[in-house]
């Protein structure tokens, strides 16, 4: 009882920022930190009902502690059974509750960082949904769904984990101090000062181990490289009409040698060390029984008893974990913020195409469409359309030709303003389409695109797509115009 060190001490990479991630350390400022705060203004009574149950899982936390110390003092040197019985009972009941409290304050934690996902991700998707086609050109689909999903759903773990983990272990710190002083300055001195004997050799040979870690993740990085090239079916192909099965495979091995080093490496590295830091622990109580031994042999302070000692053993240990975590919270707070950064940047990309106040609605059935000396360019070093000039008949059908990347698709696309010209103009019944509702405009054009795409569903559902009140006789004719009424 009282001997049991904290346990396994952190050794993996969350202690450490990456390269990229102190090459990108988003600026702290009043402005971010009052936009984050935004998201969690709808939710503050959560928020401070889960603050008063970190506050008396704290405290009712300290009680087994220090009933031990009764329970040493009055009960057993006491020979009292009954007392005894009440304070095993007592002890049993305090542990009970702070387990109980810390289960409801996960719940509403729990609670509050679905519903700030769930407000996030409907803006978040809203927001794309209106972003100009450009966007979806540009940027690439991974990263568009990995800030959509990954980053939006990371920041449960911001709210759950970093924020009340701070919150937990500040007040888990804070009173396990006031009541070691209260009990016995000398001793809380003595189990203070291992504090740091404990730890800061800890985070030194962390930082080793992660050296290790990055290098071991650079090297699974490139193995799986060589999976993907070689046994993708296009890869395969190449390597068995090259016939370099042999060579991939002596590539592979070389590969797969380098990781397997680095990973026996990795998890060497901190063997040892934690053998000897499970004595260290240990050793952090023995000097607190030796210190109350003298105090109270020698009869130092004659208010120190065993119970206090046995009481103060108990507490420190209610330090250790608490402390190392805190001493990570730069890091925590650091990558919290560069995943605000990253959701924000997409929040903060403007619309260029956006729909007019009271846009007109001009009739555009078989009006003349006219292209008036349009210029346009994907990137500023290279124009694609210069001075473009020319009419299309109402009523009548033409075609656009030319080479692979002559402009074509981008001209047809400026008439459903999916891009928008840089001079010039493109008109519909002599209104340029930057005047017409742009939600009209669209209902008006009928497109078929290159790329056939169909999303998840029912041939119906994807027909229903356009016009969703459609009658099964034009959904019929529909096929039938498409020629996909008998496949």
């Amino acid at each position: 009882m009282g001997m049991g060190g904290p346990g396994r001490m952190g050794l993996g990479p969350r202690g450490f920022l990456t390269e990229e991630e102190k090459k990108n350390k988003p600026k702290v400022d009043k402005k971010l930190l009052k936009r984050i705060a935004s998201y969690m203004k709808p939710y503050k009574l959560q928020f401070a009902l889960v603050i008063l149950a970190i506050l008396l899982s704290a405290v009712v936390g300290l009680l087994p502690s220090i009933i031990t110390g009764k329970i040493v003092d009055k009960a057993l040197l006491g020979d009292d059974l009954g007392l005894l019985i009440k304070l095993l009972i007592a002890a049993f009941v305090a542990l009970t509750a702070s387990q109980v409290i810390s289960v409801v304050e996960s719940y509403i934690n729990a609670w509050i960082s679905q519903r700030i996902i769930f407000d996030m991700k409907n803006e978040m998707y809203r927001h794309l949904q209106w972003m100009p086609h450009s966007f979806f050109t540009t940027e690439k689909q991974g990263d568009i769904i990995t800030r959509m999903n990954t980053d939006i759903s990371g920041v449960s773990s911001v709210i759950s984990n970093t924020l009340s983990s701070c919150i937990n272990n500040l007040a888990t710190v804070v009173t396990t101090l006031v009541a070691l002083f209260m009990m016995s300055v000398p001793l809380a001195l003595v189990g203070i000062l291992i504090i740091p004997l404990l730890i800061l050799p800890t985070r030194n040979v962390g930082r080793n181990r992660y050296k290790l870690l990055t290098k071991t993740q650079e090297k699974n990085d490139e193995l799986n490289q060589v999976i993907n090239e070689t046994l993708s079916v296009s890869g395969s192909m190449l390597v068995k009409l090259f016939t370099r099965e042999d060579k991939e495979y002596e590539n592979f091995v070389e590969v797969n040698e380098q990781v397997t080093r680095l990973s026996l490496k990795e998890q060497r590295s901190g063997k040892w060390f934690r053998v000897m830091m499970g004595m260290f622990t240990q050793v952090g109580p023995l000097l607190i029984y030796f210190a109350g031994g003298i105090c109270i042999i020698k009869k130092y302070d004659p208010n120190l008893t065993v119970g206090v000692v046995t009481a103060t053993v108990a507490l420190i240990n209610r330090l250790y974990r608490p402390v190392e975590s805190l001493m990570n919270l730069g890091v925590d707070f650091t990558r919290s913020l560069a995943l605000f950064t990253r959701i924000f940047d997409y929040f903060d990309r403007e619309n260029p195409l956006k729909s007019p106040e009271n846009g007109v609605k001009p009739d555009v059935t078989n009006k003349d469409i006219v292209f008036d000396h349009v210029k346009f360019s994907y990137t500023p070093e290279k124009e694609l359309l210069k001075d473009v000039t020319f009419t299309v008949p109402g009523g009548r059908m033409y075609a656009i030709v030319g080479p692979s990347g002559s402009g074509k698709s981008t001209v047809v696309n400026f008439i459903p303003r999916l891009y928008d010209v840089e001079e010039g103009s493109v008109t519909i019944a002599g209104e340029d389409v930057r005047n017409i509702d742009l939600t009209y405009l669209r209902q008006q054009i009928g497109v078929v695109t290159q790329d056939t795409y169909l999303f998840n569903g029912t041939i119906k559902e994807n027909l229903l797509y356009a016009k969703e009140d459609a009658t099964d006789e034009e959904i019929e004719k529909a096929c039938k115009i498409a020629s996909i009424d008998e496949s």
